[in-house]
């Protein structure tokens, strides 16, 4: 699986080394970036999420990473 496909929301963040909690914010605080905007699911189905929502979660992660400010 390359950086850019899809992932659950579990799978994001064990890759990124947060918790679920911790990208549930972020999907809060930076939703006007994300492609699949909150509650785009199917009943009892996991949220993947887009890879271009992959792609921004990572760099929120590296930036904080880096101590800048979000």
């Amino acid at each position: 699986m390359s950086t850019t496909d899809g992932l659950t929301r579990a799978d994001l963040a064990g890759r990124l080394g947060v918790s679920v909690s911790v990208l549930r914010k972020w999907e809060d605080t930076f939703a006007p970036w994300l492609v699949t905007q909150k509650g785009v699911k199917g009943f009892g189905a996991a949220k993947v999420y887009d890879p271009q929502d992959v792609r921004v979660l990572s760099l929120v992660h590296t930036m904080r990473q880096e101590g800048l400010p979000l």
